[in-house]
């Protein structure tokens, strides 16, 4: 009897398990370009010369990550540009999009993963990302904080 009941309580623990593990999470990454400061006031909003920079930026990764560009079917009214991968290329998809908001371009990028935390992918591509804004704009390229994450449209994919 005590047998059986160990074998019972062990399928049990191995299918609460199993269905357990099926959780994604999202990761996301948000990247701010601000508008060049002023000797006194708010800093001047983003040109259109810095609209295209961070196109340029954006659609450089996303060729060298292989992401498909969306910004055509996006339904942002502000949007720069917009990429994503396919559901069936990879089973955690990431997307990439900029969009011009009060007078600051935002730079967001999320990938559903299982589990708890960043892929070593993710942290390698937004460690890119920066990088990248970075040499583009210097100091005028931030990392906000979570609570001054700036929310956007969501996507086709996303609907």
């Amino acid at each position: 009897m005590l047998m059986r009941n160990s074998i019972v309580l062990t399928l049990l623990w191995v299918a609460l398990i199993g269905t357990g593990c099926s959780t994604l999470s999202q990761n996301q990454s948000q990247y701010q370009v601000l508008g060049p400061a002023k000797e006194r006031g708010p800093r001047a909003a983003v040109s259109s010369a810095d609209r295209e920079a961070v196109k340029q930026v954006v659609y450089a990764l996303a060729g060298e990550w292989r992401l498909r560009d969306r910004t055509a079917s996006s339904f942002n009214p502000n949007v720069i540009a917009e990429f994503s991968q396919d559901w069936d290329e990879t089973a955690y998809p990431v997307r990439l999009v900029a969009f011009e908001q009060n007078g600051k371009i935002v730079v967001d990028m999320t990938q559903e993963t299982p589990g708890v935390g960043e892929s070593y992918q993710f942290r390698a591509r937004k460690e890119q990302l920066l990088t990248a804004l970075r040499e583009k704009f210097g100091d005028r390229a931030v990392t906000p904080p979570l609570s001054e994450y700036v929310r956007h449209v969501k996507g086709p994919a996303e609907q």
